[in-house]
C-alpha cells in the first residue's frame, strides 16, 4: 500500500507505494511499477527490516503518524495518512523485522531477485548486489551474536 517516505537528499515527503517481502521493503513511485517486469520500472528503493527497531512518532517534520525504522545500518521515516493505516503497517514492519537471519542469508544468495536495483543506504547508492552483500555481512554478524 502507499506511505509517505521522508527523503534522504531532500528532506520532503514523498508518497510511495510500499511492498513487505521477505524481510525487506521495498518501495516504488507507483503501485503500477510494482508490478511491472520491465527493467524500465524498478524501486526508488529497498530497506531491510530483519531485526530493525521500530519507533513511533505521533508527529515527524509536518506529518502525523510517522514510524522511523533503523536497521543499524540505514534508518528510514514513513508516514500514514491515518492512526489506523500506521498501525497496521506496524504490525506488518514488527512481523518482518523479526524475520531470520537465515531467511534473510537465504535471500542473499539469490542475488538475481533483485537485479539491478539501485538502493539508497546512508545517502550513498549500490548496485543491489551491493546492498545483498551488506545484508550477508549483517546476517554473518547476527550469527555470531547467537
Amino acid at each position: 500500500g502507499y506511505l509517505w517516505k521522508q527523503g534522504r537528499i531532500k528532506s520532503g515527503w514523498k508518497k510511495r507505494f510500499c511492498v513487505v517481502k521477505d524481510g525487506l521493503l521495498t518501495y516504488y513511485e507507483t503501485e503500477k511499477e510494482s508490478t511491472s517486469a520491465t527493467k524500465s520500472s524498478h524501486p526508488k528503493g529497498v530497506f531491510i527490516l530483519s531485526r530493525s527497531q521500530i519507533n513511533y512518532q505521533n508527529t515527524l517534520m509536518g506529518r502525523n503518524y510517522c514510524l522511523v525504522l533503523n536497521s543499524g545500518i540505514d534508518q528510514i521515516a514513513v508516514s500514514a495518512d491515518s492512526e489506523k493505516n500506521i498501525e497496521d503497517w506496524m504490525k506488518v514492519f514488527s512481523v518482518n523485522s523479526n524475520i531470520s537471519s537465515l531467511n534473510l542469508l537465504a535471500l542473499a544468495n539469490s542475488q538475481e531477485k533483485l537485479g539491478s536495483v539501485e538502493v539508497g543506504i546512508k545517502l550513498q547508492t549500490f548496485k543491489a548486489n551491493d546492498s545483498i552483500q551488506l545484508a550477508t555481512k549483517r546476517c554473518q554478524e547476527l550469527k555470531e551474536e547467537n
